[in-house]
């Protein structure tokens, strides 16, 4: 049942991720919204390295805390929906940040109320440089998430009805967002900026195995043969630039990198 006075249910899935874990709850506590209309439900694996120590210590500041085993990071993400009491869901992984301080007084000041899914602007850390990854829109034709997850807002009810498919390990959230588009539910991209994240998450470290999903999902959901060859192209653009990876030497990377993301690295 959602509650009236909760807006936002923020969704933090951890393991083994102490420090980054205090970064991303210190985050949410800087929120300046009054009165403050957001929870927050923390699902952690059982981790190991001293992170459910530092969760217990801010315990008083958490609504909903879950510790227990998980089969995966959709697995906890479904833990955590199961609980989410809010209009609205926005799931940050232990690590990630709100951009700045303002990310959901700005969100509550749009008039969204006819949207399903709404989303924005995400900065991504590597260890070289950050940079922003400007959102697209998403329709049938995306072969995979035209957005960033940690940047999108999506009605409660909706992740109720529709929890993520645990048989895909990396992709799931690809495969929710498909579904609900088939579905004709409303996506909006709103010009704001949401968050902050690291790359080499799953899908980064994964990318074979993400391939092969997002493959799967189009050929359930939408197997059209623009699609087919998108992903195909995809496919080997993925082979060719992880070949040349392999080839050259790391600063020559870091150039080529550099000037692909010219117009949006930060300073």
């Amino acid at each position: 049942m959602i509650n009236k006075e909760i807006y936002f249910s923020i969704i933090v899935v951890s393991l083994n991720t102490k420090d980054k874990l205090r970064n991303t709850l210190e985050s949410i506590y800087q929120q300046k919204i009054y009165p403050k209309n957001y929870e927050i439900i923390v699902i952690d694996g059982m981790s190991i390295d001293g992170t459910q120590e530092e969760i217990l210590k801010k315990k008083n500041k958490i609504d909903k805390l879950i510790i227990e085993k998980d089969t995966g990071i959709y697995d906890a993400m479904n833990k955590g929906i199961k609980f989410a009491n809010g209009k609205w869901v926005i799931f940050l992984n232990s690590g990630d940040l709100f951009y700045n301080n303002y990310v959901l007084k700005k969100m509550y000041s749009f008039k969204n109320n006819e949207y399903d899914v709404v989303y924005g602007d995400t900065i991504v850390n590597n260890e070289n440089f950050r940079y922003r990854v400007n959102a697209k829109l998403f329709n049938k034709n995306s072969i995979n998430i035209s957005f960033c997850h940690q940047s999108s807002f999506v009605k409660n009810h909706l992740l109720k009805r529709n929890n993520f498919d645990l048989r895909y390990k990396i992709c799931s959230d690809f495969n929710f967002f498909f579904k609900l588009m088939k579905k004709e539910k409303i996506f909006k991209k709103i010009n704001l900026t949401v968050s902050t994240v690291e790359s080499g998450g799953l899908s980064d470290k994964n990318r074979y195995i993400a391939f092969k999903e997002n493959f799967k999902i189009i050929l359930k959901n939408e197997p059209s043969f623009t699609n087919f060859f998108k992903i195909i192209c995809f496919f080997l653009l993925l082979l060719i630039t992880q070949f040349i990876k392999f080839l050259l030497p790391k600063f020559i990377i870091l150039k080529i990198l550099r000037k692909k993301y010219a117009k949006v690295i930060l300073k």
